[in-house]
């Protein structure tokens, strides 16, 4: 297998993305495929790669490209030939992609008051390249294949190993034509002709595609009274896409959540856990789905190949039916450094948050499992800290978030081979044990008091060996002679919100991280832009991607730096309006001065759309300025709120814990919370002060 995704995914800009779990369909502005790395994706397989529509003696002109929902849009053309009359034709195609399924409605009229004829073709080609090969912009080579016109009414696309795509057509008089089949229609005045087209692909054991998306149960919505249109129109959308990204888990029966649109509809490890740990407050159960769907794949046995070893939580598998993509015909692939620690994390904060005993309790020996690889295989030579390093030739070289190949540099600038020791898969190591030891207490009636005293002698030692005093942050990791990183990053950022950070340096942090080398208009970079390496358009090396910065955010909620905090959080906010209310899985690195950026955040070229973690950074981000803990086995809320001026005044119903609805009121001058039972404290402070 060749280095998969060692870098940014292939660009797909200007056109549309449509789909149904992990079915797809990228086009161009005009809703056409005929060009990479456009095509109609089932089953983690190509099977359309050009679909055009001609007019003869016309060319198509785009008035309007419309995206009516995740999985449908409307493109309105009109013709554009030599001696056109005055009333031009009306082209309009209307896409709609459904489980292993793509429609396509053609509506084209005659607006003139005489009768015009018109021959119409449509060209269809497929090569049947898996998906990885297309997002890697390795399937170019590839040969595309024509299609047979079969009986009046059905074009076939033959592949190899009984792979085949077809094309029905619900009425006309086809005939064919090389790459398709063309019409000759005679429409009266003032009328509108329609034809329908469905795609389909089979093998030999049936149709590809299923039902993989699950609207079943909507997502718990928290209901928000705000003077801000951006902070409604964030919430609305992230909301949106969040339910859009919720996909059918056939090994658990339920729902699950997939990393984002369009290469990544499937579960991922890291992804989905901290996409559950952000919607923790407002629906416990998308993140007990996620836990569930990640319990029942945790790593079994040793296998080099996936990268597979006992108790290690999956960093990405294959949901669908088609052929396995993965070396060696694996259908889930194990690594990832940090999702195994992020698992036992995330069951502790649904936990903190109403979770059900019984859910919970089922899951501790997975959390446990967890543990035990941190210990016996994460941390390979044993010094304390966990390593990233690859198992297989294959496999990512790095294996935290920051995963592409040029991601992990030193302070010259110079890119850094694994096995590397990242500072955050430290912090989250730490946060495990914090994490074990609180279910012990809250699940087992225990004091989990070893899982407590493991976790501050590394947090002490993480501090000895990575705390950078004349730069005030955290190295980036440590490289492979055990040699510190001098790198300041976004990833020190980490340390706050996990709580793995000593309280005497997170003022200093804090500090840091706002510098305007790392601080942006629009976030936090991933790179400071001191560093040689610093590129605004590098995918790790200097862009912005919200979940990095709403998770900093949190933690300086958690500490107590409440007003850096409410700025990175108004900062996020400022740039999903620039977008719809949506925010991009990244953005580039330029501050709001930089002539370059226009005074205007910069899409990434490459960003999903829409994307998990970034659609769940708005959730995470209110309740950051909130300032909102909670322990409800403990009966304890804390609440110290930061909330930007413009905000202000800010009411939040719907937050859930357990059983319990909570409505949280914040003013200019005073707040409140409603809805808890007797018994329960409330904290005036922040989390890790308190």
């Amino acid at each position: 297998m060749d280095d998969w995704q060692q870098a940014e995914p292939v660009r797909h800009q200007g056109g549309l993305t449509l789909f149904s779990g992990s079915t797809f369909v990228l086009t161009d502005g005009a809703g056409e495929l005929h060009e990479e790395p456009h095509g109609f994706f089932v089953a983690d397989r190509r099977v359309l790669s050009r679909l055009m529509l001609g007019v003869e003696g016309h060319a198509l002109e785009v008035l309007r490209c419309t995206r009516t929902d995740e999985n449908a849009a409307q493109v309105l053309r009109r013709s554009t030939g030599a001696g056109e009359e005055m009333h031009a034709l009306l082209f309009c195609t209307e896409l709609e992609v459904r489980p292993g399924e793509l429609l396509v409605r053609l509506l084209i009229r005659n607006g003139a008051a005489v009768p015009r004829e018109v021959d119409w073709t449509l060209r269809a080609a497929a090569d049947f390249a898996d998906i990885f090969a297309v997002k890697e912009a390795r399937a170019p080579h590839l040969h595309h294949r024509s299609p047979e016109l079969r009986g009046h009414h059905r074009l076939v696309i033959e592949g190899e190993h009984g792979l085949r795509t077809e094309l029905s057509f619900r009425e006309g008089s086809l005939l064919a034509r090389e790459n398709g089949v063309t019409e000759h229609l005679v429409i009266p005045r003032h009328t509108t002709v329609e034809r329908l087209i469905g795609v389909e692909a089979h093998s030999p054991q049936g149709r590809l595609g299923e039902p993989v998306t699950s609207h079943v149960r909507p997502l718990r919505r928290p209901q928000v009274s705000t003077r801000s249109s951006e902070l409604s129109d964030a919430l609305t959308r992230g909301l949106e896409d969040l339910d859009a990204l919720r996909v059918q888990d056939r090994a658990t029966g339920s729902a699950t959540l997939a990393a984002g649109a369009p290469w990544f509809m499937t579960l991922f490890g890291r992804d989905s856990l901290i996409s559950a740990i952000m919607a923790a407050s407002y629906d416990q159960r998308l993140g007990l789905d996620v836990l569930r769907s990640l319990a029942g794949r945790q790593g079994k046995v040793v296998d080099p190949v996936s990268e597979e070893e006992p108790g290690r939580i999956v960093h990405e598998t294959r949901m669908t039916t088609g052929t396995s993509l993965f070396e060696g015909n694996r259908n889930r692939y194990y690594g990832s450094t940090d999702a195994t620690p992020l698992f036992v994390i995330a069951l502790a904060e649904l936990v903190r948050h109403g979770l059900g005993h019984d859910d919970a309790i089922a899951l501790l020996p997975n959390a446990d499992g967890c543990l035990s690889w941190i210990s016996q295989y994460g941390d390979i030579d044993g010094d304390g800290f966990v390593e990233s390093v690859r198992r297989h030739d294959g496999g990512l070289v790095n294996q935290g978030w920051k995963d592409s190949w040029n991601a992990i540099v030193d302070e010259d600038g110079e890119v850094i081979e694994a096995p590397v020791s990242l500072i955050e898969v430290q912090a989250y190591c730490y946060a495990a044990l914090r994490a074990r030891a609180y279910l012990a207490r809250a699940l087992e009636g225990t004091s989990g008091a070893t899982w407590d005293s493991q976790a501050e002698n590394l947090r002490l030692a993480i501090d000895d060996t990575y705390w950078l005093p004349d730069l005030q942050t955290y190295a980036l990791a440590l490289g492979p002679d055990k040699a510190v990183l001098r790198t300041s990053s976004s990833n020190a950022g980490h340390m706050l919100w996990t709580g793995a950070v000593l309280p005497e340096r997170v003022s200093a942090l804090g500090a840091t991280l706002m510098q305007r080398t790392l601080r942006t208009h629009w976030g936090l970079r991933t790179l400071s832009a001191r560093n040689p390496a610093y590129d605004p358009l590098g995918y790790h090396t200097g862009s912005v991607w919200p979940h990095d910065t709403a998770l900093v955010a949190w933690g300086m909620s958690r500490w107590g730096l409440g007003r850096a905090g409410q700025d990175l959080a108004d900062a996020l906010v400022r740039a999903s309006s620039y977008f719809d209310g949506t925010l991009p899985e990244l953005v580039a690195g330029f501050d709001v001065g930089d002539e370059l950026g226009g005074g205007s955040p910069v899409r990434f070229p490459t960003a999903c759309s829409p994307q998990a973690w970034a659609a769940a950074s708005p959730l995470l981000l209110l309740r950051s300025v909130l300032g909102l803990e909670v322990d409800v086995p403990g009966r304890a809320v804390w609440l110290d709120p930061h909330v930007p001026e413009d905000w202000l005044p800010l009411t939040v119903h719907g937050i859930r814990l357990g059983p319990l609805r909570l409505v949280v009121k914040v003013g200019h001058d005073r707040s409140s919370i409603e809805g808890l039972p007797d018994g329960f404290q409330v904290v005036r402070s922040a989390f890790f002060e308190g």
